[in-house]
């Protein structure tokens, strides 16, 4: 069976520009869609989806039910867990509810359970932004210290293989760290992220008051359409993870973002 993209949604209806995207990415890769319900769906189970899946209808995953990601701050993924592991999912994607009015870190809770219980990456993709094409000009964004991945190179290495991607490193040192933009290059070729790539990659310096308003300025200065977090499981563990420059950037991003988790590694 091949490997799914599968999304984690209310209904098609509710969670329309996430399946869009996702359905993009499947199409080009080559791999179906598979939908898990995280909430009571609206729509009934006659919803014609064909507009919507463009020539790749999605299949709805049985319950459980569990609460969605715009319901709550104190979501508990772990009964979705199983249904996870059994689909070997290449990418988990899940809406990203609207936060305008939302204060930094709202959205953080939900995406910090999900990052512990899903092995595959997650996906972010914003409401309202009719997101519909796909990602070209990606935004790589490494700190520069040693760091080995959870997960992230299968679904990495499929973006990269079938779609003509340009990729900027965003150096975006988190104190104490010093490191320099050559490191931040040579800890993504040690860990094998895009290794046969970087060799054409530019390197964008952050510089600003926060880390998180340099980035969204040179993603917009870039013109980036896909932003890459690599998230170290030492930071999951940080208190500062829902109020840091990680949270803004889920919740600030106007672009999908996808989510790689680390380990560190000894220098």
């Amino acid at each position: 069976m091949p490997t799914p993209i599968v999304v984690l949604s209310q209904s098609i209806s509710a969670s329309q520009h996430a399946v869009v995207y996702a359905t993009l990415l499947a199409k080009t890769m080559g791999v179906p869609v598979r939908m898990l319900q995280i909430a009571p769906a609206t729509a009934s189970a006659s919803e014609t989806t064909d507009d919507l899946l463009i020539r790749n209808p999605a299949t709805y995953l049985k319950p459980p039910i569990v609460s969605g990601i715009a319901e709550s701050e104190a979501i508990d993924f772990k009964e979705i867990a199983p249904a996870l592991v059994k689909q070997d999912a290449l990418l988990v994607v899940i809406l990203r509810p609207a936060t305008a009015k939302r204060p930094v870190g709202w959205l953080a809770p939900a995406v910090w359970s999900l990052l512990n219980i899903v092995r595959p990456p997650l996906l972010l993709v914003p409401d309202g932004t009719g997101v519909q094409a796909l990602p070209l000009r990606l935004a790589l964004v490494a700190d520069g210290d040693p760091f080995t991945l959870v997960h992230g190179q299968r679904a990495m290495h499929a973006l990269l293989l079938t779609l003509p991607i340009q990729i900027t490193v965003f150096h975006a040192p988190v104190p104490p760290s010093t490191s320099s933009p050559t490191d931040a290059l040579q800890t993504l070729l040690a860990c094998g992220l895009a290794a046969r790539y970087l060799s054409t990659a530019t390197i964008f310096e952050v510089q600003a008051n926060s880390i998180e308003d340099g980035i969204l300025a040179g993603m917009r200065q870039i013109g980036a359409d896909l932003l890459v977090l690599i998230i170290r499981k030492t930071r999951l563990e940080a208190a500062d993870f829902k109020t840091g420059p990680m949270a803004a950037l889920l919740q600030l991003s106007p672009v999908p973002v996808l989510l790689l988790l680390a380990a560190d590694t000894a220098i």
